[in-house]
């Protein structure tokens, strides 16, 4: 059995997409914690944040949106191109969907991620009741 660890960016097939979806293969974080990751072979399923080539941007200010992490290219991740990972779109895929591995995020970025999930969910909000 693969194991699978948080933080590893890999080359996932987000086709057929329906909408808005990412679409296409593309780089992604791999986002959900090891002890999800690798239960069961029957569970197969992982949390990822797509990435794009696409810088995208606040046209007034020129700086990244909210909930867009931009990486670089280093040796440890892998990349070729400057990525934009795209945490409005983080979504759960088959395990069957990665294609192969590319390289492993930097820790400080994953905490940056991390942050922009929990804004982009609320996760620290009060939910009331």
């Amino acid at each position: 059995m693969d194991r699978y660890k948080r933080g590893e960016i890999w080359q996932v097939d987000f086709d057929q997409q329906i909408g808005s979806e990412i679409s296409k293969r593309r780089p992604a974080i791999l986002f959900s914690v090891d002890a999800y990751n690798n239960l069961s072979e029957h569970h197969g399923l992982l949390i990822v944040t797509p990435g794009t080539s696409t810088r995208l941007e606040n046209p007034r200010t020129g700086k990244v949106l909210k909930g867009v992490l931009e990486v670089t290219p280093s040796s440890l991740n892998g990349l070729k191109n400057t990525t934009y990972f795209l945490a409005g779109q983080v979504k759960s895929v088959s395990k069957v969907r990665l294609k192969e591995k590319v390289g492993v995020l930097e820790g400080h970025l994953r905490t940056l991620l991390a942050q922009e999930l929990a804004d982009i969910l609320g996760l620290f909000e009060d939910l009331g009741d």
